[in-house]
């Protein structure tokens, strides 16, 4: 029930910006009807460029600029995450040393397929490990010493809801 709340309140805000959108372009006419931002938006979209996807070597599957979901925690240690329908997403910054291990627990209500584990900063390597019930706990022995993030991966096609639970906190801001 709570999926198809955020579903409702996403699509409500996405219209909701449309409308706004729409009323800002029609209000920037002047006497004569000539739309001053028709030029410039023209030159902008001429001149998008491609944004780069940022670190998962382990898939070639093409993602979209814009990920839908989101992260709550109040002590950087248990998550409750919610995650679009095949989206993909890492937060966080944790340093560890080669050897140390970390625990990663999901818990669901819903049977998804969740990819969970960690991706290096620097090399862009993910370590992780797929939870095809929902629920499992995914331990990761880190390779090399360096920092990394919280990689999770819903490789279902419905949203996911859970929470993740770490062995070591995220200190600092998530994103």
């Amino acid at each position: 029930m709570q999926t198809k709340q955020k579903a409702v309140a996403i699509l409500v805000s996405s219209t909701v910006l449309f409308a706004a959108a729409i009323l800002v372009v029609s209000n920037s006419t002047d006497d004569q009807g000539s739309n001053y931002n028709q030029t410039a938006s023209e030159e902008s979209i001429e001149n998008l460029e491609e944004i780069p996807r940022s670190a998962d070597k382990a898939s070639e599957a093409p993602t979209s600029v814009i990920e839908t979901g989101s992260i709550e925690t109040k002590d950087g240690k248990n998550l409750s995450i919610w995650l679009g329908g095949e989206a993909t997403n890492n937060f966080g910054e944790l340093p560890f040393n080669k050897g140390e291990s970390f625990t990663l627990t999901v818990t669901s209500e819903e049977e998804r397929s969740l990819e969970i584990g960690l991706i290096s900063i620097s090399t862009e390597q993910v370590y992780s490990e797929l939870v095809k019930t929902g629920k499992g706990t995914v331990v990761i022995s880190i390779p090399e010493d360096g920092k990394y993030r919280v990689y999770v991966r819903n490789k279902s096609l419905d949203a996911a809801d859970f929470d993740l639970k770490l062995s070591k906190a995220i200190k600092g801001p998530i994103v």
